[in-house]
């Protein structure tokens, strides 16, 4: 409704944000303008990211999670654990979740290893030809197991302690890690990402990354 009243007609010079009810109030026909109306899809996306951020976070999980059921990424029905899943990476993803079913591009989420959609091109780039990198990644199964707590707080120390011992650089080390956990060269933050994925499962995507390189022949 927002971005549909502003095809057309403007309060003032300023404000682009408005409620239903501000619209009604303020609406005026000498406000209209005389020529042909534009359609912005950037500007609709952007009313839509405005007012998506100030949906109640209930609200905001209660509509991920029917889109999460829908793509069978979760099980029927609102259990507490489900709901607390969703609630959490909704968290996490912050001003990523513009709508509702963008929660579905964070499926790294809400599946075991065996589905995990690698990024074929970022994977064969930065794993498999990378020099170095799977035996970083081998390195890494024994910092992330040793890590105590396994937590968003703990793991940066551990992984720059890491960083720092190989004479390596972040840069090297994060899309590693971040690949053979997501799938992904991009996502949310990476330690929270750790931390919500669990440990258990963080180790297990990692050694199937390990085994997809060397299945792919070049190691």
């Amino acid at each position: 409704m927002n971005a549909l009243v502003r095809f057309g007609w403007s309060l003032d010079d300023q404000t682009e944000n408005m409620s239903l009810l501000h619209i009604v109030e303020n609406f005026s026909l000498d406000r209209v303008v005389k020529g042909a109306a534009a359609f912005d899809p950037d500007q609709l996306m952007s009313f839509q990211s405005h007012w998506m951020g100030q949906l109640p976070e209930s609200d905001k999980v209660a509509g991920c999670l029917a889109f999460l059921i829908r793509a069978g990424l979760m099980p029927e029905g609102e259990s507490p654990e489900s709901i607390n899943m969703v609630q959490r990476v909704v968290e996490l993803a912050g001003d990523r979740i513009r709508v509702f079913g963008d929660i579905l591009e964070l499926s790294e989420f809400f599946v075991t290893t065996d589905g995990i959609d690698y990024d074929t091109d970022a994977f064969r780039k930065r794993v498999v030809t990378a020099p170095e990198a799977v035996g970083t990644l081998r390195q890494l199964t024994i910092v992330l197991t040793e890590c105590q707590p396994f937590s968003a707080e703990s793991l940066p120390d551990s992984v720059t302690a890491f960083v720092a011992d190989q004479d390596l650089k972040f840069g090297q080390v994060a899309p590693v890690l971040r690949l053979a956990i997501t799938g992904k060269n991009k996502g949310a933050d990476l330690f929270p990402t750790l931390e919500l994925i669990g440990r258990d499962e963080c180790l297990r995507r990692m050694q199937a990354a390990l085994a997809a390189v060397e299945l792919d022949g070049t190691t």
